[in-house]
């Protein structure tokens, strides 16, 4: 059976926090997201990505994604949660 789409990135991720105001002064202040829609009553904050300020940096690598080889940055948020930040494809081909 064909696929009827070609999947080209990654629309939205969803984390679970016990504390959406700390979060959101994280995505919103430090990596520099704009806060998008909210949705009260399933607890649910949406941020749109931003530039990347003020970060420490736990890790640097050239690594493979989907759009081929490019550099990456680890950082971490504030519930641990290990983020990739990726840049464009330095190699598209993946060589």
């Amino acid at each position: 059976m064909a696929i009827p789409f070609t999947l080209v990135g990654i629309d939205h991720v969803v984390f679970l926090v016990d504390d959406m105001p700390r979060a959101m002064a994280f995505y919103r202040d430090v990596l520099g997201c704009v806060p998008g829609y909210t949705y009260p009553a399933l607890g649910m904050e949406q941020v749109w990505a931003g530039a990347v300020q003020g970060v420490v940096i736990e890790t640097e690598a050239l690594h493979g994604g989907a759009r081929g080889m490019g550099h990456s940055a680890y950082i971490r948020d504030p519930f641990g949660n290990t983020l990739e930040i990726k840049g464009p494809a330095a190699y598209p081909d993946g060589r």
